[in-house]
């Protein structure tokens, strides 16, 4: 399992082709929107890897902690330019989805 500076350099780079592939139109707002969200959860994010390594929590509960921050998506660029909430959705799903991943290895 990689450090946190790894992981979420990692995430970020999945945002990107996430954005590419749901919000193609708007590419950068979906990064800077996605980079958003998980700067806003990294320590959350440390903590939680922390914890799947020590075999505290394991990557179901991953799951949900992770879920449960989704609030934190704001979105707003892509809210702002009228991007539609489905492509919005898809692309926050994406992210969640890569963010357990690289963190469950």
């Amino acid at each position: 399992m990689a450090d946190i500076v790894e992981i979420v350099k990692g995430i970020k780079g999945d945002i990107l082709a996430l954005a590419q592939t749901h919000c193609a139109e708007f590419v950068q707002e979906a990064r800077t929107d996605g980079e958003a969200f998980i700067d806003a959860t990294k320590d959350d994010l440390a903590t939680w890897a922390t914890l799947v390594v020590a075999g505290k929590i394991n990557p179901k509960e991953l799951e949900s902690l992770v879920r449960g921050k989704r609030d934190l998506a704001k979105m707003t660029l892509l809210k702002a330019k009228g991007l539609a909430q489905i492509k919005i959705d898809r692309l926050v799903a994406g992210i969640i989805d890569s963010t357990i991943k690289r963190i469950t290895g």
